[in-house]
């Protein structure tokens, strides 16, 4: 599930990136039309051998509102930040946030791992340790058995708190993964 929201977060950022290029292109353009329009057109001198028709000069979208014009440009980058822009980034910040908890997880999984191995040799050393008690009925063979018993018991509940937080943990990841996948639906809206 996570590898699929990361294939979905690769294409959004590449998405987000178009977009935020289309907005800063669009500001671009609405800020050149707006010096254009405003410029003044340059003077024709009159010449008594240049024909009447070559003199009036005329700017083709002069009843252009310039106002209306930037401030409908600004409104739109405005609702794009906010109804478009926004939305992804808080998605691909979530989505960013449980790649670093999966990392976590990861990690607990190794410790899991670990304690493990070490309560399977603990194990063995303690059954070890019980058949030479037995064996030769010396008190320090009976005080090695309590001590490795002890140390096995310990481990043991180490491991299984350690345990028992992974199994937490992975159900939490687990549930937010599959809000975070609901929540896509929602983002190809925007």
């Amino acid at each position: 599930m996570l590898k699929e929201t990361g294939d979905l977060a690769t294409q959004l950022k590449a998405s987000l990136n178009s977009i935020k290029a289309m907005k800063d292109a669009n500001a671009t353009g609405i800020s050149t039309l707006s010096r254009l329009l405003g410029a003044p057109l340059p003077h024709v001198y009159e010449d008594a051998t240049i024909s009447e028709g070559l003199s009036a000069s005329v700017l083709v979208g002069n009843g252009m509102d310039v106002e209306t014009m930037t401030r409908t440009g600004r409104e739109t980058a405005t609702r794009l930040e906010t109804e478009v822009i926004t939305p992804l980034m808080q998605w691909l910040a979530l989505h960013d946030t449980l790649v670093a908890k999966n990392k976590e997880l990861d990690a607990l999984r190794l410790e899991v791992d670990s304690r493990r191995r070490t309560v399977a040799d603990l194990t063995v050393r303690e059954a070890t340790q019980r058949a030479r008690a037995q064996r030769s009925r010396e008190d320090k063979h009976g005080l090695k058995v309590e001590e490795a018993a002890k140390l096995l018991e310990h481990k043991t509940a180490k491991l299984a708190a350690s345990h028992q937080e992974y199994i937490k943990f992975e159900e939490e990841l687990h549930t937010r993964i599959v809000r975070l996948i609901c929540d896509a639906a929602y983002i190809k809206v925007h």
